[in-house]
């Protein structure tokens, strides 16, 4: 799940399992080469990068939204049905 901050986003790593700081950087590469990130290089020690959502990012969080809602009912249903049998 991303969190969003006004146009900045948070990637908390409960989230993910544990995917490794490679295929995390190269996501977030593929994110940004797609347009739907911006990434700012912070020149000090130790490095820093911070991302952003784009405009197209920003207009992409409700299809996500709702596609974590249709997983969150699916789940759900599936369980209750389970129960009935």
């Amino acid at each position: 799940m991303l969190c969003s901050v006004g146009s900045l986003i948070t990637l908390p790593r409960l989230v993910f399992s544990n995917p490794s700081q490679a295929v995390l950087t190269n996501q977030l590469r593929e994110l940004e080469k797609d347009g739907l990130v911006n990434r700012k290089v912070y020149r000090e020690v130790p490095p820093r990068v911070e991302y952003s959502l784009t405009g197209l990012g920003q207009s992409f969080i409700p299809v996500i939204t709702h596609m974590g809602e249709w997983g969150r009912d699916y789940l759900l249903g599936k369980s209750l049905e389970e129960q009935l049998r």
